[in-house]
């Protein structure tokens, strides 16, 4: 059994491959005790796991320690990196070494799935867009705060603004979106910016002729989920599922 890996600025993720996708999906949050994140993922391999698979944009220090972790206890760990070209698509980026691999291993599964144009936003600690067109071309992406950072620049950054905030949930009606105080107005505007950036993603492609299918991943994904207006599939795991199809050769579609 392979173990498939997720290292992320914030928690790492991790579940086991099976042939239609990732199963056993866990996740923790290692920023205050890496040794105990570190623990959890070890203590939930068996004698069944024959090699481990990942993708890391975390500290470099954290990748080894859990390569170390998961060598004693005979599990080898490949970790993967951006290439100009797999599994039908050319990376936009001049640099492939400056392309988060958490991304392009995103991009990688987007494009198998909706085997055709695909755009793939992820919303986590920052929130990622790239775009993938019919032909397998990556042209790039967007990257701009996540939810919870652009409020804690908001409050690092103003006298008057002061509480923490979390993500709007579920307004009705579009008019809701004008907070009757601060604190309000301040989630409205986080989640407005990151949900009007993938509309605009959408329509550039759109405007451009071709026809992308949207998938939506990251662990603050849910609010932004409740507020598009442009059909989606919200595929939380889909990192996981790009490091299976990479790292394990699984070039078809699904």
């Amino acid at each position: 059994m392979t173990l498939l890996i997720d290292i992320g600025n914030s928690r790492i993720k991790w579940a086991r491959a099976h042939d239609n996708g990732p199963r056993d999906i866990r996740a923790v949050d290692y920023r205050d005790d890496v040794a105990a994140a570190l623990a959890s993922i070890s203590d939930d391999v068996d004698s069944s796991t024959t090699e481990a698979i990942g993708a890391s944009v975390g500290p470099v220090d954290v990748r080894d320690a859990l390569t170390d972790i998961l060598a004693k206890r005979g599990v080898e760990t490949r970790w993967l990196a951006v290439t100009r070209e797999a599994l039908g698509v050319t990376c936009g980026y001049r640099d492939t070494e400056r392309l988060g691999v958490d991304r392009w291993v995103a991009t990688l599964a987007g494009f198998q799935r909706a085997d055709g144009a695909a755009l793939v936003a992820q919303v986590g600690t920052a929130a990622t867009i790239d775009a993938v067109t019919a032909n397998g071309q990556h042209l790039g992406g967007m990257i701009l705060p996540g939810l919870g950072l652009m409020a804690t620049a908001l409050y690092g950054k103003t006298a008057r603004i002061r509480a923490g905030a979390d993500a709007l949930v579920d307004p009705t009606n579009r008019l809701e979106f004008f907070g009757d105080d601060t604190d309000l107005a301040v989630q409205n505007g986080c989640l407005l910016a990151v949900t009007a950036a993938i509309e605009a993603a959408y329509e550039a492609l759109a405007n451009n002729g071709e026809t992308p299918r949207v998938f939506l991943a990251g662990g603050a994904s849910a609010a932004v989920a409740q507020q598009l207006t442009i059909d989606f599939d919200h595929e939380p795991a889909l990192v996981l599922d790009g490091i299976r199809r990479l790292g394990l050769g699984e070039g078809m579609h699904a």
